[in-house]
């Protein structure tokens, strides 16, 4: 039996309206059929860069299958093997034209001509992703939103292998390991989504919650975290509020850098190193006090949140000063000038940062381990 490139395109075309549909079970299986389809083309008389194309796609249609069974809780075990068809497949002149969709687009984006694994081209390709999990995830598509997130981070990677600068290539890794911090929490989140709710009676995973009149019947915010999942509050009246929260780029450096002292300062606190954990208590002080009054952030909740950590690092500071008898010497006048590291938006203008920022902003620190209590 020969299979044709044209017939492996129209299962693979079944496969995503399928999965488009939030018809998990049966996108898998066509996802399966289509995939053994596409590798006896492969097995044909092809030229190299079609083949080269496919197997690509049948690498991403694997991962898509892979996704929604984990997703969907399915117990399923692979099952390449239920096709035997390898006689030898006559050559097709057809253009290859996989399918996609604009509103839900998995498991890809439009991008039929692959990807340039110059530096530069990855790096290009990478935004769209990131710019395409961001757009997901701010309509509740989280899963696409996980997805696209995982991709953006696995080309980063591959850029990041290609560069030469030192600097720019930990930028591009400290990119990747953010998107895919980000895509864990989702994922973390969607999980807790699910166990909460199995009254669902359909199993639509790429629907968007619909926010009715009542915020109560909203699932999760645009971020995707449930009712029991922080660091976002979670209150229902707060959902609206909440889900258009955004920090300008400076404040969100100076929270950003605020919190990185404070974790500094605690394990300088554990190490009973107290100067130290001083020092850095007050340089965090410094900066939620700048966040608070140079850098434009005028939304109530976000200057309460930085408040009461700005509160607790100086009552720590404080009361070991008074623990230890502490005088600041003449050397400790070059801390009365915040030295910051970057220029406020060079790289706190990326959105998937300033999630993750208010997100450190809006989060229980743990306090130092000779506390009882734990902060803010």
């Amino acid at each position: 039996m020969s299979v044709s490139l044209q017939s492996a395109l129209e299962l693979v075309q079944k496969a995503v309206n399928l999965d488009n549909n939030g018809k998990a079970q049966e996108a898998i299986s066509m996802y399966s059929i289509a995939i053994d389809h596409l590798r006896q083309v492969c097995n044909s008389n092809i030229d190299q860069s079609t083949k080269n194309l496919i197997d690509s796609k049948i690498l991403e249609y694997q991962n898509r299958s892979s996704f929604l069974k984990s997703s969907a809780h399915l117990d399923y075990s692979n099952n390449n093997n239920n096709n035997n068809n390898n006689n030898n497949i006559s050559n097709s002149n057809s253009n290859i034209t996989f399918s996609n969709n604009n509103v839900s687009p998995p498991p890809f984006l439009n991008n039929s001509n692959g990807i340039n694994n110059s530096g530069s081209n990855l790096v290009e390709e990478a935004l769209k992703y990131a710019n395409e999990a961001v757009s997901c995830e701010s309509k509740n598509n989280i899963q696409n939103a996980i997805f696209y997130y995982r991709k953006c981070s696995e080309l980063l990677e591959q850029a990041s292998k290609n560069e030469n600068d030192i600097e720019t290539r930990l930028f591009l890794n400290q990119k990747k390991q953010e998107y895919n911090s980000r895509a864990d929490t989702l994922s973390n989140s969607t999980g807790n989504m699910t166990n909460g709710n199995n009254n669902n009676n359909n199993n639509n995973i790429f629907s968007t919650t619909t926010t009715t009149s009542s915020s109560s019947s909203s699932i999760t915010t645009s971020t995707g975290f449930s009712k029991n999942n922080l660091p976002f509050p979670q209150a229902e009246e707060e959902y609206s509020i909440m889900n258009q929260i955004q920090l300008s780029n400076s404040t969100t450096e100076l929270i950003d850098l605020a919190i990185d002292c404070v974790k500094e300062a605690i394990k300088e606190d554990d190490h009973l190193n107290y100067e130290k954990a001083i020092h850095y208590y007050d340089l965090s002080v410094q900066y939620f006090q700048t966040a608070l009054t140079g850098g434009g952030e005028n939304n109530p909740q976000i200057r309460q949140l930085i408040t009461e950590k700005m509160i607790n690092s100086k009552s720590r500071s404080q009361l070991l000063k008074n623990k230890i008898q502490y005088k600041q010497n003449m050397v400790n006048n070059e801390y009365d000038s915040i030295p910051l590291s970057l220029k406020p938006g060079q790289k706190y203008k990326d959105p998937v940062r300033k999630k993750t920022v208010l997100e450190r902003l809006s989060k229980t620190i743990k306090g130092p381990k000779n506390i009882s209590d734990h902060w803010l």
